[in-house]
């Protein structure tokens, strides 16, 4: 069922591979995360439960990185072909090729809502997707090695801006609003990790890039590094849009993070600038993330289906944009989200593990 062109050849260093495990992380979480959190633990203790969350995404991610090793696999679409069986295993890919398809649907309709809502306010959504599905396509019809070139550019960027406009967001901080820690007690930030979880959707892409590696590169390293960097981020942007603005306001306000760089403007230069700062870096944040997910979709399809890659990126496009248009409301949005939230967990989670169980028992058997 594998093919091996230039668009699978293992080429992925360390440093690239947490580049992009980063770069698929972080994304809607930078700006929405604190009111997330806000709204459904009442309190200022979100960024326990982030934590929690973080810390148990590097765990999973060290099991599907041992199971990978232990069975020799390096891609989700060979270790269900082993598992169950190529006919079951095409089915598979073909609905995790969907599932992506939706990520990238909802990524750019969260982008195109951040872009009409501070700087196109005129301007159709359809139109802002069309774009980034237009630019998204450009770059998924190169090779792997060029969307990885993309990712190592802009993380850096992007990184150094958001932590550049924290640090100058430092001024309204006040710890006190992150106090009492636990008021109600731990269980409800157990119960809330979950909805942490959803800021570490990106993490899936383990499962399909892990076959770019370039021999004798360390995975488990990278990969943990990389998410541990994300959820120090989450933390941080958390503690301190919480600890600026307040759970009462975070949780009106539905992009908190820009909301907070308003806040920190000051001065003669600054004023009107940091805002822009933030929604340009992150708007490139979001075609990043749209180029992995889309790529990783038409990945999958063109391991099971016998149509050239070019016809599959196209189809894979016009399906981005027509599940893009289709919320016309911010409620539709969030159930997509809620949606995509489960089948990431399923992914993640409980697809390796229901491969590596029944690739152990067919060895035992056999045995």
């Amino acid at each position: 069922m594998a093919k091996t062109t230039v668009y699978t050849q293992k080429t992925l260093t360390n440093f690239q591979f947490a580049a992009m495990m980063m770069t698929a992380l972080i994304g809607v979480g930078v700006l929405n995360l604190p009111r997330t959190m806000s709204v459904n633990l009442n309190t200022a203790d979100g960024w326990i439960s982030i934590f929690f969350a973080g810390t148990a995404v590097s765990l999973i991610f060290l099991f599907n990185a041992f199971a990978y090793k232990a069975h020799r696999i390096d891609s989700i679409d060979v270790y269900m072909e082993k598992a169950f069986g190529k006919w079951a295993s095409m089915f598979l890919c073909f609905v995790i090729a969907i599932y992506f398809l939706v990520e990238s649907s909802w990524q750019a309709v969260a982008m195109s809502e951040m872009v009409r809502y501070f700087l196109l306010e005129e301007t159709p959504y359809y139109v802002v997707i069309a774009m980034i599905v237009i630019l998204s396509v450009y770059a998924v019809y190169y090779p792997f090695a060029t969307i990885v070139r993309i990712c190592f550019f802009f993380l850096p960027i992007s990184l150094i801006v958001l932590l550049f406009i924290l640090g100058l967001s430092a001024e309204e901080v006040d710890v006190y609003r992150l106090r009492p820690v636990a008021p109600e007690g731990f269980w409800p930030i157990l119960a809330n990790v979950k909805e942490a979880l959803q800021a570490f959707q990106g993490a899936e892409i383990m499962l399909i890039i892990f076959a770019f590696l370039r021999p004798g590169t360390k995975p488990k390293k990278s990969g943990v590094l990389a998410i541990s960097t994300i959820t120090v981020v989450y933390v941080l942007i958390y503690g301190i849009v919480v600890s600026s603005l307040g759970v009462a306001e975070v949780q009106t306000l539905v992009w908190p993070t820009i909301a907070l760089t308003q806040a920190a403007e000051s001065g003669a230069f600054f004023a009107g600038r940091l805002n822009s700062l933030l929604i340009t870096t992150w708007t490139v944040q979001f075609f990043t993330t749209v180029v992995i997910s889309l790529f990783a979709a038409v990945h999958l399809l063109d391991k099971i289906l016998p149509i050239r890659r070019g016809y599959l990126l196209l189809v894979c496009a016009v399906l981005v944009f027509v599940v893009g248009v289709l919320p016309q409301t911010f409620y539709h949005i969030t159930m997509i989200s809620k949606w995509e939230q489960y089948a990431f967990l399923t992914i993640f989670t409980v697809l390796p593990f229901l491969c590596y169980l029944t690739v152990a028992i067919k060895k035992k058997v056999r045995a």
